[in-house]
């Protein structure tokens, strides 16, 4: 759509330079017809031309005179005067001729030789002519062409003598009377001069070749130069189409590099535009009238479809609303409902690991007690994933091998996979750690490889799996050979409740949880997919410092601080500290505990505290007993995120509830306090 309006409006632009152009050139090329004023500019014209012509001669004669007086040699030479008389020819116009005679009255040369004669000429008249001083005055007044017709000639002559005054030759010259006769007659009966001007550059182009004739020159391509006049002439010649509303008139004189032109016209000029002109200026009119309402109808369909598109981004924006509504509710149902279910199992859990110590020598009792701890396992991984993606859980972060998982779950998988799907399994290093919880790692990882699988189900392919260190990071690529993602879906993956799949084979939450995991783990999650081609997930994290890994392994706790403010599991953590020879006091009071310290803050070297604790909190708690004992380490157990990692006290890790006894002892292990085994039971070594 864009490339379309780019090149009509294109067009649009061209067409419009192309008009302007073309009223320029037709404004500068544009043919004016002119109109003699009266016949009285024609007849001074020819007056002057005669005027013009018997100068020409005489200078012409004065010459040749000049040239024999010089040198009288050249009578006695035929060539040399033949030669003399063409050098200085005049070339005016109506018939004009010069001759030379001798003082005898003998032709010696003539530029005319057919019309004159020597047996024509009155010698009588020369003899007069000797004796006359003046040296200039006619010889004959008529000559006879070799027809025997008669031709009225105006003649005119010049006397060459020699040092001593004696006639040496009569250079004669004559104009065509009946030639200039004929053109004042013609003049009488034609009243109008036409002809054709382009008013811009002023050329003149002669309509009637035969008026050339009237003027004595050729005036074809001359230029003129035009004058603005108020003089009116009426009326308009045949072969014209005058332009309405002119309201110029024009005055056209000769220019100055053209002397022999002195016509004066004044004229009307009316444009000849001729068929094309007219034809063009009506398709230029439709044209961009259409053009006006194409503009129009352009803008109003882009401002219905902007209204239209404005329409569907406020209804995308309410079903997101509604959409984030509900899970805000989900959030804080989950919020309410974790509290009590993650102490109730917390108590469960607890109360299965006791009876197990007990019922050891009975194995029916210890399978059932197995599969309760499986089932209270999967109710905790369940409310981990909704607390998860709702916000209202920070992961407790803890050394977690990317490898080791990623082996554990393609191990899982080859077990269902069908034979035409292949893993394939590379890890840069064995020592590739991250800071996160191993259960959510877990379920990314597994969340991933389910659609990578999914996607290679019909055609089978291979699915891959690569750990390496970037840097200061870990990288894990997950990447399959399967149909991949469309080009509009890709920006929905990640949205809450989208899918491709059919009914009932997905909800749409699985990506939007992965991309959730992965951002409270402080990594980054990037995805590439082509249809045809396959899909490729990059997850980054960074990678577990060294020395904190090593952390801790120098000293022990001499003791440990437990406060909890439900009643049953600090009676239950207590019970287990005591059966595993654990020194520890526990506490369901906050006051009383600092109080403890306060009095004793060198005998505790750990404090686990609930993060709900009231009446504050047991952030606040670990802040206010870092005071009396500033290398005090803390072990926050948590029900929701609402404690992120930037409030948390130095030197204090999370345990997520519901947790059982192995994972408090890890995680107590994880903080530099080490097990040994004594008499079966766990014991916490003092350092």
């Amino acid at each position: 759509m864009k490339t379309l309006i780019r090149v009509y409006l294109g067009a649009v632009i061209f067409l419009i330079f192309l008009t302007l152009g073309l009223s320029l050139w037709i404004e500068y090329r544009g043919v004016y017809n002119v109109y003699a004023r009266d016949s009285g500019n024609l007849a001074r014209l020819l007056i002057e031309q005669v005027d013009q012509a018997v100068s020409t001669l005489d200078h012409s004669m004065e010459m040749t005179v000049k040239s024999i007086e010089a040198d009288p040699g050249l009578l006695r030479d035929p060539a040399r005067l033949d030669a003399l008389l063409k050098r200085h020819q005049t070339r005016a116009r109506g018939a004009s001729f010069t001759c030379l005679l001798s003082s005898q009255g003998k032709l010696l040369a003539s530029t005319h030789p057919d019309l004159v004669r020597p047996d024509d000429l009155d010698l009588r008249t020369l003899t007069e002519l000797s004796r006359d001083t003046t040296g200039s005055q006619v010889i004959f007044n008529a000559l006879v062409d070799p027809e025997t017709r008669k031709r009225r000639v105006i003649s005119f002559s010049r006397v060459a003598r020699d040092a001593r005054g004696r006639l040496l030759a009569v250079v004669g010259s004559g104009l065509d009377q009946d030639y200039y006769h004929r053109l004042f007659k013609q003049i009488a009966g034609d009243e109008n001069l036409r002809t054709s001007i382009r008013l811009r550059s002023g050329q003149i182009l002669l309509r009637y070749p035969v008026r050339e004739e009237l003027i004595g020159r050729n005036l074809r391509g001359q230029q003129l130069v035009y004058e603005m006049v108020d003089r009116q002439v009426s009326g308009v010649l045949e072969d014209y189409s005058p332009i309405e509303n002119i309201d110029s008139f024009y005055s056209f004189r000769r220019s100055e590099h053209y002397p022999y032109f002195v016509l004066l016209v004044y004229g009307r000029g009316a444009m000849y535009a001729g068929w094309w002109v007219a034809l063009y200026q009506r398709v230029a009119l439709a044209f961009f009238m259409i053009v006006g309402v194409g503009f129009l109808g352009y803008y109003l369909f882009a401002h219905l479809n902007k209204i239209e598109q404005e329409e569907k981004d406020i209804e995308q924006l309410e079903q997101r609303t509604r959409a984030t509504s509900n899970l805000e509710a989900i959030g804080r149902l989950a919020s309410g409902v974790a509290r009590d279910f993650n102490s109730a199992l917390t108590v469960m859990s607890g109360q299965v690991e006791w009876i197990e110590k007990r019922v050891n020598d009975q194995p029916t009792a210890l399978d059932s007690l197995k599969k309760i701890r499986t089932a209270l396992g999967r109710a905790r991984d369940l409310v981990q994933q909704i607390l998860a993606f709702t916000r209202f859980h920070r992961p407790a972060r803890q050394a977690v091998h990317v490898g080791e998982l990623c082996e554990e779950i393609a191990l899982f998988l080859r077990a269902g996979l069908p034979p035409s799907i292949q893993i394939h399994l590379q890890r840069e290093s064995e020592d590739v750690q991250i800071d996160a919880d191993p259960t959510q790692v877990y379920q990314v990882i597994l969340n991933l490889c389910a659609n990578a699988v999914d996607a290679m189900k019909d055609h089978g392919g291979v699915l891959g799996l690569f750990v390496r260190r970037q840097g200061h990071d870990v990288e894990l690529e997950i990447s399959d050979t399967g149909v991949g993602i469309e080009r509009q879906n890709k920006d929905r993956v990640f949205d809450p409740y989208f899918t491709t799949k059919g009914h009932g084979q997905g909800l749409g939450m699985g990506l939007p949880i992965v991309r959730e995991i992965v951002n409270l783990q402080r990594g980054h999650l990037h995805l590439e997919s082509e249809p045809g081609r396959g899909t490729n997930a990059r997850i980054r994290w960074p990678a577990r410092s060294v020395s904190r890994s090593a952390e801790g392994e120098n000293h022990r706790s001499p003791g440990i601080l437990f406060v909890d403010g439900e009643t049953a599991v600090m009676i239950l953590v207590r019970d287990f500290f005591e059966s595993s020879g654990i020194q520890a006091l526990c506490l369901t009071d906050g006051a009383k505990a600092l109080e403890e310290l306060r009095r004793h803050p060198k005998s505790y070297r750990l404090l686990v505290v609930e993060e709900d604790l009231p009446p504050t909190s047991g952030v606040a708690l670990l802040r206010e007993a870092r005071r009396y004992n500033p290398q005090l380490v803390g072990l926050l157990t948590v029900k929701s995120d609402s404690v992120g990692p930037v409030e948390l006290p130095p030197n204090t890790v999370i345990l997520r509830k519901p947790y059982g006894f192995n994972d408090l002892l890890f995680s107590l292990q994880q903080m530099g306090f080490f097990t040994d085994k004594n008499d079966g039971n766990d014991s916490v070594v003092s350092p």
